[in-house]
């Protein structure tokens, strides 16, 4: 995300720690207040990723399901990433981590809770409002007739085989494939207008 120094911080009720003193040796345990980038505002975004999201080959951009937290909102919070990210002008598909309220891996939706938010997609899909176009959600979960503020689809999630990897990767193209035309098939929902 940078060839600058950026810390990722977490409040807790044990105090403000660094993230691997959190993760490692306190084993995601003390409950989660706040969680900072120390120097973020002042890194910048490199000119390898700058050319990648500015070239003319490139045809989507996705967001894997990984803790938006702790692994993508340090991505997004470097100045001008998000602002290349909408302005190339690709889909953007995000994979939901969140599967019928529990995280696929990791502290997700613990921290979450913690932070008053429901760990679903929902809050997922509202997490990433104007920033993606398509939201990637567990084919267990429930898609209800609220709107959203992007377009989502429904597909088997869970990776636990090389198989389970290829085909999402290839749902994920496709769902990229119909934003970009503006045809979403059997499965996809209006959620609001996409961004």
């Amino acid at each position: 995300m940078t060839d600058d120094m950026v810390a990722t911080w977490v409040s807790t009720k044990k105090g403000l720690m660094p993230f691997q003193h959190y993760f490692v040796k306190e084993r995601c345990e003390p409950a989660v207040r706040a969680v900072h980038f120390e120097a973020a505002a002042e890194a910048r975004v490199p000119p390898a990723v700058q050319a990648a999201l500015r070239d003319p080959r490139l045809e989507a951009i996705v967001i894997c399901p990984s803790n938006p937290y702790l692994s993508i909102d340090p991505i997004l919070a470097i100045p001008g990433m998000r602002s290349l990210i909408v302005e190339s002008g690709r889909p953007v598909v995000a994979v939901s981590p969140i599967i019928r309220g529990g995280a696929v891996k990791g502290p997700a939706a613990k921290i979450m809770y913690e932070l008053a938010i429901a760990p679903s997609w929902t809050s997922i899909a509202r997490h990433y409002a104007g920033l993606a176009h398509g939201l990637l959600i567990d084919r267990g979960d429930h898609l209800d007739d609220e709107d959203y503020p992007l377009m989502v689809e429904s597909a088997a999630i869970m990776m636990k085989t090389l198989e389970d990897r290829r085909r999402l990767a290839d749902t994920v193209l496709a769902f990229a494939a119909q934003l970009r035309t503006g045809k979403i098939g059997r499965g996809g929902v209006a959620a609001g207008a996409a961004s």
